[in-house]
């Protein structure tokens, strides 16, 4: 299982279809943390799918931003935050796996319960096409995948270690850097690997 600051496998593909994860991970067993990207659908038995947090509520903060006196987004942040306290917690109290999924166990499955019956609430009544409502709508998509990190203390609850792992040190010379039409390094193709 990888913890953040250890060993990260990240593997670049030209394209952003499944072939590619599909063949870097032939044969693997155990939790793959990533995005709400299809592309990482039904890539093998023996694979479960971790979301990440931090990709659900982004949705939320440019509907905030997009509408700063609605005070849906805002509530639904705060939501997340209480999530993310946990965590917090957890990491300043130094928990061992079994004692972070014990706290999650304790306080965060009834935050997450709470968050999406909220989410279900808030969308029924909004108008589809809407920031916000897209934001629900890939919230509740991903629920199963969010849920997983309540269920294993060693898995995260979002990837965002990872990603920012794959930041430069420094600037990349122009022959190393993704080729504009993959997007961002993040998008193109990295995936967390966890044992």
């Amino acid at each position: 299982m990888a913890v953040p600051g250890g060993p990260v496998v990240f593997d670049f593909q030209m394209g952003r279809g499944r072939v590619g994860p599909a063949a870097f991970l032939q044969g693997f067993r155990g939790v793959l943390q990533c995005d709400g990207y299809e592309a990482y659908d039904k890539l093998g038995e023996g694979i479960e799918c971790a979301g990440c947090l931090s990709h659900a509520r982004r949705g939320f903060e440019d509907a905030a931003k997009l509408a700063p006196l609605d005070p849906l987004p805002v509530e639904v942040l705060g939501r997340f935050h209480q999530l993310y306290e946990v965590e917090r917690e957890s990491r300043a109290a130094q928990d061992t796996a079994a004692q972070r999924l014990a706290r999650r166990q304790q306080r965060s499955v009834a935050l997450m319960a709470a968050l999406k019956a909220r989410l279900v609430a808030i969308r029924q009544q909004i108008m589809p096409g809407t920031k916000l409502a897209k934001a629900c709508d890939y919230a509740l998509g991903q629920c199963s995948r969010l849920e997983v990190y309540l269920q294993n203390g060693l898995v995260e609850i979002d990837n965002n270690w990872c990603e920012g792992g794959m930041a430069p040190a420094g600037p990349w010379p122009q022959e190393l850097a993704a080729p504009r039409e993959c997007g961002s390094r993040a998008e193109s193709g990295g995936h967390r690997v966890e044992h």
